[in-house]
């Protein structure tokens, strides 16, 4: 019976030994398979951060196609953006960190298997520490050069990295923007409404006509909009959104109001005057062709000094109202000229004015001591138009201002009765001028040395000027002279100025009856709010932005990453190095240079080890994967004996 031999056990363990051995030496070499993809991965990265750049920069240029995405500010934008921060950190820590570390991985196996000097390989290794060190190893080449170009390179690469690291989470983030949107707008009038067309007495304009002084002070702190000269316009009260909520939102846009109104004076020669009867030194009675409404159709005027302009008070609230009422009758004591050199007409009162003082014994700078003051009609009409508003100062804009220019010239003309207005404002324009508050100009007074006291007891008061005629007045720089005042103001006005200041004047008392109320009845019957207008407005959200600084040193700096990897690493050949060599250190080194090899017995040969004379030393040409492959030779042979 033949029986089967069983190898024995020696010869199990030998060839489990030699299976060993032989797995144990493979893995020595490392697969250049490996390497290889490291590679590509490597390339794949440096190519994705140019891409990345790439396409942010086509996003942005020159359309900006990543403002479209935006999301209201609160809530919202606040996830999104600590969102983008937390992202954008996160990728650039990692994306960089993987890239990093597969050009130290494959920096460290090329300079491994080229023949080069210890220094180089030391002051190359050194440079991939960080920012710092591979600057102070690019200085350290000016003392001894042994690889600047290598050196330099892998320093470019670390700042590049780094540079990326600061540039990257901020590529993108969120932006508040005053993204415009349609809304509509509240106005408030700055017409008075008088209820029902009626026109408004003296009294009802009292307050608005004290408020005359201090207009200079609200149009110097911007505090008069709705008001521009001789122009009404709305302005807004408030903007709101179109669409969804009633939320208030500021203008983006100037905007048209509709329905301004323009006031436009008419100043004519008054001709068919009558005295009425024997005046004396201090009044007279005159009848006009202006449809009055005193008693008689009689004007009373009133003496005062050159150089001046004062309103002949007239009767109200009976017949013919509408008419007197558009029409207002001045005297002047100072001469009125038209464009053409042309003085307005003159009345011959009877007896003929004569001042009742004199200035320092003068006769007022060449006046006459008596003279014919000029008598003149004007009459207000009115008209709607359509005017553009500022979206940030509220008030009129150039454009409109051209559109309706002031008179800049006039020739006199023969006063006319105006058509019969439906506007309640010029129904109501007399009045205004009928207002009796004083100011502290005097007009005239009796205190005369060479005139007894009880020759006219009419003149024992001062006379002063009213504060609509002190407006007046004051706007054309002329002022009735008294003895405590001297004739350094004007002696002649023009036609076309008398008759813009009287427009603006207009506007100026409308405008203030409308804004200062003064009592809750006025406020009920001076504003209307049922006013709105279609208008743009700011309608802020976050949005989402490609920050350029960033995106342009970021494109910079990936373009020269990859450049530059391509030049450090190469496409991996076969090599001798150990796969569990992952990096070098201290005891890598100390491995790599194995026992008593040459090196390292010119390195331990260095008396005093400063970096100086250590990479001195370190200038022999050597080929660490071969030292490696025989420390690890010799290491196999040990363990097989």
């Amino acid at each position: 019976m033949a029986h089967t031999s069983t190898p024995s056990s020696d010869s199990l363990l030998n060839d489990m030994n030699l299976k060993s051995k032989a797995a144990e030496k493979a893995s020595v070499m490392p697969s250049v398979n490996d390497l290889r993809r490291m590679y590509i991965l490597a390339i794949g990265l440096h190519v994705g951060l140019v891409l990345l750049h790439l396409v942010l920069t086509a996003i942005h240029f020159p359309h900006r196609y990543e403002n479209r995405v935006s999301v209201p500010l609160g809530t919202q934008s606040n996830t999104l953006s600590v969102a983008i921060i937390v992202v954008s950190q996160v990728f650039a820590v990692v994306y960089l960190a993987a890239a990093v570390y597969l050009m130290q991985k494959l920096s460290l196996w090329r300079n491994l298997n080229i023949r080069q000097t210890l220094t180089a390989f030391h002051d190359k290794h050194a440079a991939w520490s960080g920012p710092g060190s591979a600057l102070s190893t690019l200085y350290g080449q000016r003392r001894l050069h042994t690889a600047f170009s290598g050196v330099f390179s892998i320093s470019l690469y670390v700042l590049g990295a780094s540079t990326l690291h600061i540039t990257t989470p901020s590529l993108v983030s969120l932006a508040t923007s005053n993204k415009t949107s349609a809304g509509y707008a509240e106005l408030y009038s700055s017409r008075p409404d008088y209820s029902g067309g009626a026109e408004v007495g003296p009294t009802g304009l009292s307050d608005a006509i004290s408020a005359l002084p201090t207009l200079p002070l609200l149009q110097n702190v911007n505090a008069t909009a709705g008001l521009y000269g001789n122009i009404l316009f709305d302005t807004t009260k408030e903007t709101f959104q179109a669409y969804g909520n009633r939320d208030l939102r500021p203008l983006a846009q100037g905007f048209q109001v509709p329905n301004a109104t323009v006031f436009n004076v008419t100043c004519g020669n008054l001709t068919g005057v009558e005295q009425v009867g024997t005046g004396n030194t201090t009044s007279w009675f005159l009848k006009t062709p202006v449809r009055n409404v005193t008693d008689g159709n009689y004007n009373p005027l009133r003496l005062f000094n050159p150089y001046g302009i004062r309103f002949i008070p007239q009767e109200y609230n009976v017949a013919n109202t509408y008419f007197a009422s558009q029409t207002l009758l001045l005297v002047a004591t100072v001469n009125i000229t038209d464009s053409e050199g042309n003085n307005g007409s003159t009345f011959a009162v009877n007896p003929a004015f004569s001042p009742l003082v004199k200035w320092m014994g003068n006769d007022f700078g060449g006046r006459p001591p008596s003279f014919n003051p000029v008598l003149v009609a004007c009459s207000l009409v009115s008209s709607r138009t359509s005017i553009n508003v500022d979206a940030t100062s509220k008030n009129i804009t150039q454009d409109s201002i051209d559109a309706n220019p002031r008179k800049t010239h006039r020739v006199w003309s023969a006063w006319t009765e105006p058509a019969r207005s439906s506007d309640p404002l010029v129904q109501s324009w007399a009045s205004i001028f009928l207002d009796t508050s004083i100011s502290s100009v005097i007009a005239t007074t009796c205190d005369d040395p060479h005139q007894l006291p009880d020759s006219n007891q009419q003149c024992q008061i001062k006379d002063y000027l009213t504060i609509v005629e002190k407006y007046v007045n004051d706007r054309l720089q002329i002022r009735p002279i008294s003895e405590a005042s001297s004739p350094l103001g004007n002696t002649s006005v023009n036609l076309y100025e008398l008759e813009n200041v009287l427009e603006d004047l207009t506007a100026a008392v409308f405008w203030s009856n409308a804004n200062f109320p003064a009592t809750s009845l006025d406020l009920a019957m001076g504003k209307t709010f049922d006013l709105s207008v279609n208008v743009t407005i700011y309608d802020p959200n976050a949005q989402l932005t490609i920050n350029e600084t960033p995106l342009l040193a970021g494109l910079l700096c990936s373009v020269g990453l990859l450049c530059l990897t391509c030049y450090l690493i190469r496409w991996p050949q076969e090599t001798r190095i150990d796969s569990d060599l992952n990096m070098v250190g201290l005891l890598q080194f100390v491995w790599l240079l194995g026992k008593g090899s040459d090196v390292q017995n010119t390195i331990t040969d260095v008396i005093r080890p400063t970096t100086d004379n250590l990479r001195t030393a370190g200038m022999t040409e050597v080929t660490l994967s071969t030292l490696a492959h025989r420390v690890t030779s010799d290491h196999r042979n040990d363990e097989e004996n």
